[in-house]
């Protein structure tokens, strides 16, 4: 009898701390990494933590979190790829920087696989009269970087790439290298090759940028800049095959790189005044953080 006690009391107690370790984990806030004044930090979105990840001379820029949750790549900068966990420690070189003999060099967008092995990311640089790009792909751990779309070799400005929550599809902007009005945007296979996604998009009010997938890869948020110059950009929001395709924010200066939250319920985004989410039907606008120094690329920190 007294075994048949203390067994039962012992279930009890490891029910409870079970049920404890539960109701601990739904009050882990959602965070997002970020770069704040030339560094990358984490933030809770409730306000309760806000912690910087990097501290160098250098501008480290467009975090990306891996899938996995604990690896985080970034630009540092301006062409190199790096890589950290999430805590900011083991930061380490992916790809380095390109030589002064190669004019305005930079990269752009660093976008893990699902798997956690590869990270994709556009490259840019200045031909003789116009900026070209290329999108990348390299493993995590280093190496040289192998080349996915045409980009500079035919005269085009391949950028801001995005895979795909399935690894099979690769979102970019394309059109004619800089200066040009006209970056549309696109999906490619994960070898960059084209596509029949958003072939019901026939165009979009200005100079598409920064896509970003839904959790379930069934639509893509966009930022569209406004080609009258002035700076001027909105949030759009499309399904894969280029339907429905709505504009989910008001225009505003320097407005975009839109990134989907886990779950499905929320877009963060970056403009001149900090970070926001917004439901991805334009409801619920909510101001998260916001400095001087300026709040930009946000990504989510998925929790694991």
């Amino acid at each position: 009898m007294l075994t048949r006690v203390a067994l039962v009391a012992v279930l009890a107690v490891t029910s409870a701390l079970a049920g404890r370790a539960s109701a601990a984990e739904q009050q882990v806030p959602p965070m997002l990494v970020f770069a704040r004044g030339g560094d990358i930090y984490r933030l809770a979105v409730d306000g309760s933590e806000t912690v910087r990840l990097t501290a160098t001379k250098a501008v480290e820029s467009d975090p990306a979190v891996s899938a996995d949750a604990l690896s985080i790549a970034f630009v540092r900068g301006r062409d190199g790829l790096w890589a950290m966990d999430t805590q900011g420690g083991n930061q380490r070189t992916v790809v380095a920087s390109r030589t002064r003999s190669v004019p305005y060099a930079s990269t752009n967008s660093p976008s893990w696989t699902p798997d956690g092995v590869s990270i994709v990311f556009g490259r840019v640089r200045d031909t003789p009269h116009e900026f070209c790009g290329s999108i990348f792909r390299v493993r995590a751990s280093g190496g040289t970087p192998r080349r996915l779309t045409a980009g500079v070799a035919k005269g085009w400005l391949d950028t801001s790439p995005a895979v795909s929550p399935d690894g099979a599809r690769i979102a970019i902007t394309s059109g004619d290298c800089e200066p040009s009005c006209c970056l549309e945007l696109t999906v490619v296979s994960s070898a960059g090759r084209p596509t029949r996604d958003l072939r019901g998009l026939r165009s979009t009010p200005g100079v598409d940028r920064a896509p970003a997938w839904s959790p379930d890869g069934e639509r893509l948020a966009f930022a569209v800049y406004d080609v009258d110059g002035s700076g001027r950009s909105a949030l759009h929001v499309v399904d894969r095959d280029g339907s429905h395709l709505r504009r989910i924010t008001s225009w505003a200066l320097d407005l975009g790189d839109p990134a989907w939250s886990p779950d499905g319920n929320s877009i963060a985004f970056d403009k001149r005044t900090g970070l926001f989410l917004v439901r991805p039907d334009g409801s619920e606008l909510t101001r998260v953080a916001g400095t001087r120094a300026g709040d930009t690329d946000p990504a989510w920190l998925p929790r694991t």
